[in-house]
């Protein structure tokens, strides 16, 4: 019997600028290819959204790796990313409060970088969910399966008695591993449906 439902932020919850955008835009203003850009974004990213490094520092490796200026990187990465007002998914964020009336443990998990963190939360993005799980605070992501086993005893329930919603395979495929029930997110409308499954 499911007894928490556990939501990712970025895509499900929140409509989030993706990286993959921004790293386009890096590559347009550089002069460089996008795929080439995104290999060398793949190479900070973790430390980065675990609060291993600062944004400071991340601009500054990523820039470093490119062959380019900080300068070249920083403030893209900022009006693309950063700077982006959140914006709920209302219908999303009606699902997970039905479901909390009616008794079960909710959380948020989500890899989410420490200046985005400060944004959500300034903006009430986390409001909604009772147990906010967040890279830059654990210092662990998603799909690893140390943050999934964290949120199981944080929620104080076992593997099988979580549902897990996100709209990345791979992060879903880790869920899985630890044990959890999972669904793959590609709007609420599917969500419900997908609901009915398991609850």
């Amino acid at each position: 019997m499911i007894k928490a439902v556990i939501f990712d932020y970025g895509g499900v919850t929140g409509k989030e600028p993706h990286e993959n955008e921004t790293c386009l835009a890096i590559a347009k203003r550089c002069g460089l290819g996008y795929d080439f850009v995104k290999s060398k974004y793949n190479l900070f990213e973790a430390q980065f959204v675990t609060n291993g490094i600062s944004k400071k520092e991340f601009y500054a490796r990523l820039a470093h790796s490119l062959g380019v200026s900080a300068k070249d990187v920083g403030p893209v990465w900022d009006v693309k990313y950063f700077q982006q007002k959140p914006k709920l998914n209302r219908k999303v964020v009606k699902i997970a409060g039905t479901l909390k009336s009616s008794g079960y443990k909710l959380a948020l998990l989500s890899n989410v970088f420490p200046h985005r963190d400060t944004i959500l939360k300034k903006h009430g993005c986390y409001k909604f969910f009772p147990n906010i799980i967040l890279s830059s605070k654990v210092r662990l992501k998603k799909p690893d399966k140390k943050i999934y086993e964290y949120a199981i005893e944080k929620l104080k329930v076992k593997a099988n008695e979580c549902l897990f919603v996100d709209d990345r395979e791979k992060n879903i495929n880790g869920a899985k591993k630890v044990g959890m029930r999972a669904i793959l997110f590609k709007n609420a409308d599917q969500l419900e449906k997908d609901l009915k499954r398991y609850l």
